[in-house]
């Protein structure tokens, strides 16, 4: 999510999980005018530059530099129950008519009363009046349809002490808060983080939101699916555990010795603040470590997930689990023998999920082992791990 965007519709512009973007322009009271001036015009406007500047765009740097697609963006007038019941209500209706006109048919085709059919007069004569100005030409049919299909507008009422507060907290205590008491401290604390992204031309993810509430000590919902998913990466990692325990201990005349590492204190002191790869020569001892480590952190109550490179997940969701995994502390996805994966599909995935969870997210942090062998001759490993060791090591 992002706030006063560089974009042509700049006020909100909202990532989806189906790498769709919802650009969103407000407006505190809108009427269904197409005066030149009007809310109205003036956010159509945005929208119709925003639709035809991306139409021919080839897909650029950012993951939003590409044409519009109507099954995963959208463009949203958000205004406020006090705007004109013609324009929400009316507009709306004659919009998911629209949408529901088989292709190849004129819009004609949709079904209107006589209020939705002059509100959408009204908003196709601002429509075509932006177009030409930005194109050169008025829209065809088929170039309304496409367009329109993106455009939606919503009524809310997003500021304190109004009446329609309750709908936004009445979400929250039924999608997002534990306890329903907690919903309307956590709509104030939104509003307020909100205010202050909008005032600094900021934005935030939904892993910083949801950590923001926990800072506050709220306590939030796990989606049913995620929940699943968490205690499926729980039982893999104490799988891992009892299988390379091995690694941490030998066994001398009926007595287990445990050998300590100078370097234990100095990885996990690291791996508090960024990614880190632990490196040596085969039998050295990573992964002994890495299985110290994770039993040490568990044991102290921080969420781990520990796993063999060849039994990460094989899937590119891991991420959007480990960013609904709510917690105030630091966490640690580690990784042992990258070494162990040798073909290039299955090497470019983990690469890809290890890449993925450092840079989204958000609290967790990523401790990885690999031969000095294998770091050294890899490029795309050394990419990875960039950076300064502990000085100690």
């Amino acid at each position: 999510m992002r706030c006063e965007t560089e974009l042509l519709t700049d006020d909100l512009q909202i990532g989806t999980r189906d790498d769709g973007f919802i650009y969103c322009q407000m407006k505190r009271t809108v009427v269904l005018t197409n005066q030149r001036t009007s809310d109205l015009a003036a956010a159509l406007d945005q929208f119709v530059c925003q639709y035809l500047e991306r139409k021919h765009v080839a897909h650029g740097p950012q993951p939003w530099d590409r044409p519009m697609n109507q099954e995963r963006d959208r463009l949203v007038l958000v205004t406020s129950t006090a705007s004109s019941a013609k324009t929400v209500v009316h507009l709306n209706r004659a919009l998911d008519k629209l949408r529901a006109v088989p292709a190849g048919l004129s819009l004609g085709a949709a079904m209107l009363n006589k209020r939705e059919a002059k509100a959408l007069e009204v908003v196709r004569t601002i429509i075509e009046r932006c177009w030409i100005a930005k194109a050169g030409s008025p829209p065809t049919d088929t170039d309304t349809a496409e367009f329109l299909a993106l455009v939606r507008i919503e009524d809310v009422e997003v500021e304190k002490n109004r009446l329609g507060q309750r709908g936004p907290v009445d979400l929250l205590a039924a999608n997002v808060v534990a306890a329903r008491c907690d919903a309307g401290t956590a709509w104030s604390v939104l509003v307020d983080k909100l205010g202050s992204l909008t005032a600094t031309r900021a934005g935030a993810d939904l892993m910083g939101l949801r950590r923001i509430l926990h800072e506050k000590g709220i306590r939030l919902r796990t989606v049913g699916h995620q929940r699943d998913a968490i205690k499926a990466l729980e039982s893999l990692t104490q799988e891992t555990l009892k299988r390379l325990a091995v690694h941490a201990s030998i066994r001398f005349r009926g007595t287990e010795l445990r050998a300590q590492r100078a370097c234990s204190g100095a990885i996990r002191q690291a791996a508090e603040s960024g990614t880190v790869v632990v490196i040596g020569e085969p039998g050295a001892g990573k992964s002994g470590v890495l299985h110290t480590l994770a039993e040490s952190l568990l044991g102290q109550g921080r969420d781990v997930v520990y796993v063999d490179a060849e039994d990460l997940p094989d899937t590119d969701k891991i991420v959007d689990v480990l960013e609904a995994w709510d917690g105030r502390n630091t966490a640690f996805v580690i990784v042992d023998s990258l070494d162990a994966v040798r073909s290039t599909d299955a090497s470019r995935r983990v690469r890809r999920i290890i890449s993925d969870v450092a840079s989204r997210a958000g609290r967790w942090r990523v401790v990885a082992a690999v031969r000095r062998f294998d770091l050294g001759n890899s490029v795309e490993l050394q990419a990875l791990f960039a950076g300064e060791p502990p000085s100690s090591f």
